[in-house]
Parts: structure tokens; C-alpha cells; sequence
């Protein structure tokens, strides 16, 4: 069934979202936790002394995608133009789709159903037949010759009625045998969804033949949902990829994730140069919809374009025993004294946080902008020492003369590009 004609059938349940490029890997040691600013010349470049690569792979490999509706048009030729990029960068893609394989558990793909596939009595049923699945279940451009081996990268995703996330952060994680969320749809709450997502990786580590890809699930329509809840899955989403989350004590090498959840609400998850810049959202919610929490082909097209080369990283540091240690330093949204409208020559001071405070190190960078002749121009930037251990950040800053500016602030250190915030506009007078 063509997904944009399939809006009914899209999952049944209630989770996430994700951040970062992770392949798993142990937390950094934390720093002091005092917290100190000093104005300083710019860091070196962001892809210093990265080794981070996107080429593709050198020989064909064989891809399989878990997914529904959403994925389904993500992948098409026409709309979300994945399977035709995959095919570009040498992956040889097959997928599964409702009523797929034995017990036709591809009609399973929420949270809780992820035990089912990896964990349960049957899983070896189910992981042998999407192993060796070689067929299309929905339309797009692929390789005409299939390699002989198994499929090694291995994608799945749930739909977006998983970024319906009930509970707290606060949720205490079930052990697996309590855990109601295990093998269902519900009840979907931040604790039980971090208890699965646990317990797979003890069948993830005896894998490391396969690449796994955690898709976060696409985010919800603000009618489709409450501002807990879609906090709630960006909380979770933060958690799954956090050096303090998900993967701390994970050292496989082996799981990958992709935050779709922030591309669709209007952020980025990319690399750019050597390195990986991720935007949050203005929001927590679908920021290309379609009349229903389907996403549009343009938010699709955008995940696309930042999809591929994430994998082929991921791809070229998993074949080469290597990991890469994502600090996954989380910029908060800066706060401006007197937020929209200042007085030229007046020092006003903007400041944010940085989290977990025990991985900050480099320094953030302050682009101040003004507008001019229909366009946006560099008015100046200041440098703000982002010290090992630091909570928080702050720049104090006076602008001379009258018009319409803008702010934003990055964080980064000499190899990685940790969190961007989104541009925040003030008419000086």
C-alpha cells in the first residue's frame, strides 16, 4: 500500500525521539564543576583532529529497514528519496512493511514490540527471517545486483504514535520481567520505554556482525498530542543518546542513532566538515505536516540528505573497530536580559545552559547579526570559554547602533560541533 494512502494504519501505540550520532560507547571522565567565563580567541577548527569520514561504502552491503507508513514514504522514490540515496552510497536496500514474515510480526514495530522481534521466545525465528529478507515491500530505486551476504545494516523504527510519551523523567525503569510495556503497545511511559530499549542491548552485543540503526520515531502534530507528553519524548530522546544514558556502559561498537524526531521539528542532525552539528527544533512538534502527523516530502527530503552520511560514518567507524565517542553536550535555549527590544550602546547579557556538565569542555561562540538591505550581515562575535565541568554559559555584549539584530550561540570544542540554538531577534533603538 502507498504510504501517503496508508494514514490509518501507522502503529498503534505511544515513544521517543533521538539526538546525536552514537555508536556505543563509555561516558568521558567528569570535570570540576566549577563553573568559570573568560572571552577568548576563536578554538580550532571544528574538524580538527577528526578522522570522522561520509564516503560511502567501497563495496555493496546489504540494508534492511524495519518501518510502516512513514517509512515507507521515506523511503520512496518521489518523496523522501531515501531507498534511491541508499542506492547512491552502494547499500542494497530490502524492507519490511505490515503483514512481513513469520507470525506476520512486521505488523509489530512499537517500542515494546522491539523485545518481541530481539528478545523473546521467538526471536530467532524473527531475527534469521529479516536477516536474509532480500525482497521490496514498498517502491524505490535500488542496486540490480544483490551481494551474497546476509543483510549487515539493520534499521528500525517506530511510528509516530511512539512520540506519545505518558510518565515522567522521573519514571523508575522496570526490571524486564515487570516491564507491561514488553512485547506491547502500553502503557507507553518514559520508565518502561528506557527498560526495553535496555534490555536489547544484551542481544545487540552478541551481534557485532550487524550494524543496528535506531530511527527515533517522527514526532506528533500538536493536536495529536499534550506539551507533557512531547516533552517527555524529547526527554527520552536526549537520554537515548546521552554518554549518560542509553549506551554508558555500552561498548559494542555496534548501535547507531539517528534523531529523525529532531529533523522533523525543524532542527538538524548532520555532519558538517568532519564533524556532527545537532539543532534542536523550535519545538516538540511535527514541523512538516500533511493535514495528519504524516510528515511532508520536504521534511523527508532534509532527513534524507542528513541521513546517508551520518550512516556512512557510522558504517566506516563500525568496519573499522573503531567507535566514535559522542560527548552529546546538550545547548539549552539562551535567555536575553530585556528579550526583544534594547537600547544601542547599553551591555546586556545573554546566557544558557550546557548539559551534562561533567562533559563540557571548548567554548561557545556568539554570532551577533543585523539586518541590512533585505539581508542578514555580520555585526561581530564573541567567544565565551566553555570550561571543563561548566553548567552553564553567559557573554555580556552592548550593540552601538540602532536596527534590527539577531542572535545565536554554538557550542563546540576543536573536534565536534556539540549544539547550535536557534536565532533570537531584538530591535535595538
Amino acid at each position: 500500500m502507498h504510504a501517503r494512502h496508508a494514514r490509518t494504519l501507522c502503529c498503534t501505540a505511544v515513544t521517543c525521539g533521538l539526538l546525536w550520532l552514537a555508536i556505543g560507547a563509555g561516558a568521558a571522565a567528569a570535570g570540576p564543576s566549577t563553573a568559570a567565563w573568560a572571552t577568548q580567541t576563536p578554538p580550532a577548527p571544528l574538524s580538527a583532529g577528526s578522522t570522522l569520514s561520509t564516503a560511502a561504502p567501497t563495496s555493496p552491503v546489504r540494508l534492511i529497514f524495519v518501518h510502516h507508513s512513514t517509512g515507507q514514504a521515506w523511503l520512496e522514490d518521489g518523496y523522501g528519496n531515501l531507498g534511491k540515496k541508499l542506492r547512491d552510497s552502494r547499500y542494497y536496500v530490502s524492507d519490511t512493511n505490515y503483514g512481513w514474515g513469520p507470525d506476520a510480526i512486521g505488523d509489530q514495530t512499537d517500542v515494546g514490540h522491539w523485545w518481541t522481534w530481539f528478545r523473546g521466545p521467538k526471536a530467532a525465528t524473527y531475527t534469521t527471517a529479516l536477516y536474509t529478507e532480500a525482497e521490496q515491500h514498498s517502491s524505490y530505486s535500488r542496486l540490480a545486483t544483490r551481494p551474497a551476504s546476509e543483510n549487515a545494516v539493520v534499521m528500525f523504527k517506530s511510528c509516530f504514535p511512539n512520540s506519545n510519551v505518558g510518565g515522567s523523567p522521573s519514571d523508575p525503569i522496570p526490571a524486564v520481567a515487570d516491564n507491561p510495556l514488553k512485547g506491547g503497545s502500553g502503557p507507553l511511559t518514559v520508565g518502561n520505554a528506557k527498560g526495553i530499549y535496555l534490555d536489547l542491548l544484551n542481544y545487540f552485543k552478541t551481534r557485532r556482525d550487524k550494524l543496528l540503526v535506531l530511527v527515533v520515531s517522527p514526532p506528533l502534530r500538536a493536536a495529536d498530542t499534550s506539551p507533557g507528553n512531547a516533552a517527555n519524548a524529547r526527554y527520552l530522546a536526549n537520554w537515548l543518546v546521552s554518554p549518560t544514558g542509553l549506551l554508558k556502559d555500552y561498548t559494542a561498537g555496534n548501535v547507531f542513532v539517528f534523531d529523525y524526531y529532531t529533523v522533523l521539528t525543524g532542527g538538524h542532525h548532520r555532519v558538517v566538515g568532519h564533524s556532527i552539528e545537532h539543532t534542536v527544533g523550535p519545538s516538540n512538534y511535527l514541523a512538516f505536516p500533511t493535514g495528519d502527523s504524516h510528515p511532508a516530502a520536504a521534511g523527508d527530503v532534509i532527513a534524507t540528505t542528513e541521513f546517508v552520511p551520518m550512516l556512512n560514518a557510522a558504517y566506516r567507524e563500525w568496519t573499522s573497530g573503531t567507535r566514535v565517542v559522542q560527548r552529546a553536550v546538550t545547548l539549552s535555549t539562551p535567555v536575553l536580559s530585556s528579550p526583544s527590544r534594547i537600547k544601542h550602546g547599553v551591555r546586556r547579557t545573554w546566557k544558557g545552559t550546557l548539559s551534562p556538565a561533567q562533559l563540557v569542555t571548548g567554548a561557545v561562540r556568539v554570532q551577533i547579526q543585523r539586518r541590512r538591505d533585505g539581508a542578514w550581515h555580520s555585526y561581530k562575535t564573541v567567544w565565551v570559554t566553555a570550561y571543563k565541568g561548566a553548567a552553564g554559559w553567559r557573554v555580556k555584549f552592548a550593540i552601538k547602533r540602532a536596527g534590527r539584530f539577531r542572535l545565536r550561540a554554538t557550542h563546540s570544542d576543536a573536534d565536534h560541533r556539540y549544539g547550535v540554538s536557534a536565532w533570537h531577534r531584538v530591535r535595538v533603538y
